[in-house]
């Protein structure tokens, strides 16, 4: 399950993921060490959630963009920081936790830390006073 919102045709709760971002389309990502970037290639590929993309926040499916990228630092060997600038002054951030076995710096599978602010919305990276969630 992954989190659904009215622009998808969800209802704003989690359920199954809506396409293009369903997983349905073949995707590939680049890691750039230099620049702290991961870049997700493939139309509906995202992380966090999909409404966050470079241009802006979508408000219709169709107009996923076929990249992404992503700014990452790491924390620790498991724990990543991610947020993405979705439009002027506009910061998603993620806080990500690695669920399995070290094979690189970004493969595996990820998840949402299970803690208040690990996902939030604010005016400057770091900041998630716009909105954040309890946990």
């Amino acid at each position: 399950e992954t989190w659904t919102e009215g622009w998808q045709g969800g209802s704003d709760s989690c359920g199954a993921p809506i396409a293009p971002h369903d997983g349905s389309n073949t995707a590939t990502y680049v890691y750039n060490e230099t620049a702290g970037t991961v870049t997700l290639n493939g139309t509906g590929a995202f992380i966090g959630l999909a409404k966050a993309v470079n241009s802006g926040e979508l408000s219709n499916p169709a107009d996923a963009p076929a990249s992404v990228t992503y700014n990452v630092d790491f924390i620790d060997a498991n724990t990543i920081s991610v947020y993405i600038e979705a439009g002027a002054g506009v910061f998603w951030q993620y806080k990500l936790v690695r669920d399995g076995a070290v094979v690189s710096p970004v493969v595996g599978t990820w998840k949402l830390a299970e803690e208040a602010g690990a996902l939030g919305v604010g005016p400057a990276v770091g900041d998630i006073g716009w909105w954040n969630c309890d946990a």
